[in-house]
């Protein structure tokens, strides 16, 4: 019984809601109140006059009232009631709401999904409908060249109101629209020790002050360069035909016991370096063009919406120093293995073809040698081969052992394999979030000490008392 009874009382609010708009339109065609224009002698001037808080402040994008210069009140009238018109009759954004299988495209399910619709609007609904409103009367009004000034709320309700499901009576509507005509034709507020004056929303003067900006940043579009070749490398596989080698390309070959993936990167000759720094004034030239746009549009919006645009969140100005733009290295990155080997005789040869210069071992896998890496030249036609052993400290780290290796096959050109001659590179950032390690110490060409790789001609003239604990040569830090 008692979910009938509740069935019966869901029913009648749907029936009361549904009927509500053919009453409200049958009251407003029964009086003539929305024609009439009243003596604004006889309208009675609302207070305005009060002490601005900061908690007033906080609510100026709710309790606000419209001036304009030089406007007559029947003028001001017509336009608010324009804007209120335009501001009625507004849906809430919430929609019906769909049932599941096995009640949809029943009665029951059509009756729930109404229902639920009706449940929804009734708990944020009404709120939504108010924001709506006032959003549509602040740019209704500002496209009009009304300015907004913020009020108190007690006095702000003592002329204006507030629809949430139910439409204010008409008469009383038409008084409160009169008053506020009274307000926005009349002497134009008094601001500066106030200070209650809210950003003037006009769409003219908003997009005044976008233009300028817009046409600068227009101005100072960089050019489009040619496009540039791409970053290639190709891997060279096991198969039995020699291998032709190009006479424009290097070939890196790198050589372990067992399928790794290693990773390596293509280091800038002098030109490239500048090259890389041009690009990457462009790209920032692109990125505070772009940032100055969206900074322009969210002030836009806010003048247009009648806020003060100093309160909107920007996004954060991008800076040479915070502006992210990948490295050279991360932009010239060859990545090997752990499938498409040239050889799988005695562990695993990796061959891979690619521009010529000079490169540095960055990692195998998930670990990079960040701490302390090696590099190596990679001239034009040639092959330049690596040895790559991993190497398990006592502390459980995994430094990488490398060296030149000497390598010999069949299908390889005996005189253009050459073993890397490998010098220290110092550390690199970790780009890629991975875990962090170091190569090992390359006898004859350096150590570490206190983590940091220096000659082994420096090294064997460092102090005793200066070197670190541990043992370097077991390429602990």
């Amino acid at each position: 019984m008692e979910s009938v009874k509740m069935g019966g009382l869901l029913l009648a609010a749907v029936a009361a809601m549904l009927a509500s708009p053919v009453a409200a339109q049958e009251a407003a065609t029964s009086t003539d109140v929305t024609k009439i224009i009243p003596d604004p002698a006889t309208v009675v001037m609302p207070k305005l006059d009060f002490t601005e808080t900061d908690a007033d402040r906080a609510d100026y994008d709710k309790y606000f009232y419209f001036h304009r210069a030089d406007t007559g009140f029947e003028e001001a009238l017509a336009d608010l009631r324009e804007c209120d018109e335009m501001a009625q009759g507004l849906q809430s954004g919430l929609q019906y709401q769909q049932v599941p299988y096995p009640y949809a495209g029943t009665m029951a399910g059509a009756a729930g999904g109404l229902l639920g619709s009706l449940i929804a609007e009734a708990v944020v609904g009404s709120a939504n409908k108010r924001s709506l409103r006032r959003t549509n009367m602040r740019r209704c009004m500002g496209y009009k060249g009304y300015a907004r000034y913020g009020l108190q709320k007690v006095l702000w309700q003592e002329f204006h109101f507030e629809e949430g499901f139910s439409s204010e009576e008409e008469s009383k509507r038409q008084a409160m629209l009169a008053q506020q005509a009274k307000v926005a034709s009349g002497t134009k507020p008094v601001t500066g020790g106030a200070g209650n004056m809210i950003a003037r929303c006009l769409m003219i003067g908003a997009a005044a002050l976008l233009l300028p900006s817009m046409s600068a940043a227009a101005a100072e579009k960089p050019a489009k360069k040619e496009k540039k070749e791409k970053w290639a490398t190709k891997a060279i596989t096991d198969k039995p035909q020699p291998v032709t080698l190009d006479p424009t390309k290097a070939y890196i070959l790198v050589r372990s016991p067992g399928q790794i993936a290693p990773v390596l990167m293509r280091l800038p000759s002098d030109e490239a370096a500048a090259a890389h720094e041009a690009d990457r004034a462009e790209a920032f030239a692109r990125a505070h063009l772009s940032w100055r746009k969206r900074v322009a549009s969210i002030e836009l919006e806010a003048k247009v919406g009648g806020n003060d645009p100093s309160k909107r969140r920007k996004p954060t100005e991008p800076t040479l120093e915070n502006f992210g733009y990948p490295s050279y290295e991360q932009k010239h990155t060859m990545y090997l293995g752990p499938q498409n080997r040239f050889s799988k005789v005695d562990g695993s040869v990796y061959l891979q073809e690619a521009p010529p210069g000079a490169y540095i071992f960055y990692a195998v896998g998930a670990t990079c040698a960040c701490l302390g890496t090696v590099s190596f030249d990679a001239p034009a036609g040639k092959v330049v081969a690596l040895d790559l052993l991993p190497v398990n400290n006592p502390d459980g780290t995994t430094p990488f052992q490398l060296g030149g290796a000497t390598f010999a096959d069949a299908r390889l050109p005996a005189e253009s394999v050459l073993p890397a001659a490998l010098k220290p590179a110092g550390p690199r950032g970790n780009w890629f979030g991975i875990t962090v390690d170091r190569v090992m110490p390359v006898a004859g060409v350096f150590t570490y000490v206190r983590g940091k790789q220096v000659a082994e001609v420096e090294a064997a003239a460092v102090a005793a008392p200066d070197t670190p604990a541990g043992d370097p040569a077991a390429g602990q830090p």
